[in-house]
């Protein structure tokens, strides 16, 4: 069973009078040779964890709310982000959006696009006109894999989770992940119940592969 930590931080400049709350488990699961199974579909593994994770996310109501203007809000997209080696600079982000009613197929393609973006975007320095994507995305992103970054231009606040120390030993796929959320939705949000929806997709990848569509997710019932 997944151990819990809670802890209160301010965040960036835009939310100075709200308290956010850090949510941190460390996750183990048997991988069901789910590395070996992607690549023989030409599949990235990390495509592929991004994909599992945002649908966990996204069949669970409550975990496609976010604040604007104060309240509780759904949202209709997630956004997907993670490092990738560039020859201009150490590092650039390829950054892509989780659509619902598309399958992985959709998803790795618009990923390898993103993926060749960010190998051959110049620093954004730059190119700031070009490159303001990797602007908003390079503080929270440095060195590990996330799923909706907390993005905040317009009194509208995301939850950010971050999944990160990745390791592999025999079967078994062990990674830390971190969730940072304005405390008007901890209540909302079961950290349990999206480790055990992502664990289920992961030991489904024969199917989760297979299959192009999604069911319609559930409609949230919180005003």
């Amino acid at each position: 069973m997944p151990h819990f930590t809670k802890n209160s931080m301010p965040w960036f400049n835009f939310a100075k009078t709200a308290e956010y709350v850090v949510m941190s488990t460390t996750v183990d699961i048997c991988m069901f040779n789910f590395i070996p199974k992607v690549k023989e579909r030409k599949i990235k593994p990390v495509h592929f964890f991004l994909y599992a994770l945002s649908k966990a996310q996204w069949e669970i109501p409550n975990f496609r709310l976010r604040i604007e203007n104060g309240k509780p809000k759904e949202i209709d997209s997630l956004i997907c982000t993670y490092p990738v080696k560039n020859p201009h600079i150490e590092l650039n982000h390829s950054i892509i959006n989780y659509q619902h009613d598309k399958g992985i197929a959709t998803f790795t393609k618009e990923a390898l696009k993103s993926d060749h973006i960010a190998v051959n975007e110049k620093a954004a320095v730059s190119e700031p006109l070009t490159s303001n994507w990797f602007l908003a995305s390079i503080a929270p992103f440095l060195d590990f894999t996330s799923s909706c970054p907390t993005v905040n231009y317009h009194g509208f606040c995301s939850p950010l989770f971050l999944a990160s120390r990745f390791t592999i030993q025999g079967d078994s796929l062990s990674f830390k992940l971190n969730s940072t959320l304005n405390s008007t939705l901890l209540n909302h949000f079961d950290l349990q119940n999206l480790v055990q929806k992502f664990t289920d997709n992961i030991a489904d990848v024969d199917k989760l592969t297979n299959n192009n569509g999604h069911k319609k997710p559930l409609k949230n019932t919180i005003s």
